[in-house]
């Protein structure tokens, strides 16, 4: 996973969910000048504790430049801004089977860099936001695959569809070819435009829209696809 992450190490980082403490610890052990904390709410039935990443950072010889506290990852006690870098090792898995939850949505970065692959390791299903835009098949080719190479299921969602039909169907055959669904269509809207330069989301700019049905459709399709 650090392999993976972007970033030069100065600064402050943060663990979600950092259990015994052990990748919060390797954190500091390769980036020397780094401030890193590690999160957790260890529960009762866990045999992790704050006191033993303590110890374990005193054994790995970082403790001065580590520190553990319990806290959720759904309303973190820091400002923001506060940290440089965050990393998570398989801790939304366990909040599912914690809450019994049976979906968690995780909105990643664009394109097929280190980011991106972080961001998908331990999906079911990855969905693919794509545009017919001239160079649309070609980004959607490599992020497919980039999810079929870690054993993914690829779906696909066309934004913007109306804006070149022509290409849509192109990108719709494309999708046929290689045996992936097109779950959706999302037409063109301004909103969201208008959304953005007000600082707000589509549902509190415009609840009253019928395109954010299509968008909910999406994200129903997505959920409940075969796995």
């Amino acid at each position: 996973m650090l392999a993976n992450l972007d970033w030069n190490g100065e600064g402050r980082a943060l663990d979600i969910g950092c259990g015994n403490g052990a990748l919060t610890i390797k954190l500091a052990q390769k980036y020397a000048k780094a401030q890193i904390i590690g999160i957790d709410y260890w529960g009762k039935t866990w045999e992790y504790s704050k006191n033993a990443c303590e110890g374990n950072a005193v054994i790995e010889g970082v403790s001065e430049r580590v520190a553990f506290q319990k806290a959720n990852a759904a309303a973190l006690p820091f400002d923001d801004g506060y940290f440089d870098a965050a990393v998570s090792n398989f801790v939304f898995h366990m909040i599912a089977e914690e809450e019994n939850r049976d979906l968690i949505l995780i909105d990643g970065p664009p394109g097929i860099g280190c980011p991106v692959i972080a961001s998908v390791t331990g999906l079911n299903a990855g969905l693919i936001v794509t545009e017919p835009i001239v160079s649309g098949i070609h980004d959607l080719d490599r992020t497919l695959q980039l999810l079929n190479h870690f054993s993914i299921l690829p779906l696909v969602c066309i934004n913007k569809y109306d804006i070149n039909i022509r290409n849509t169907e192109r990108i719709v055959k494309f999708c046929e070819k290689n045996e992936v669904d097109t779950i959706e269509k999302i037409p063109f809207d301004p909103i969201v435009t208008e959304a953005m330069v007000e600082g707000k989301t589509i549902v509190e700019h415009s609840p009253e829209k019928q395109g954010l049905a299509r968008d909910k459709d999406c994200m129903e399709k997505s959920a409940f696809s075969p796995k």
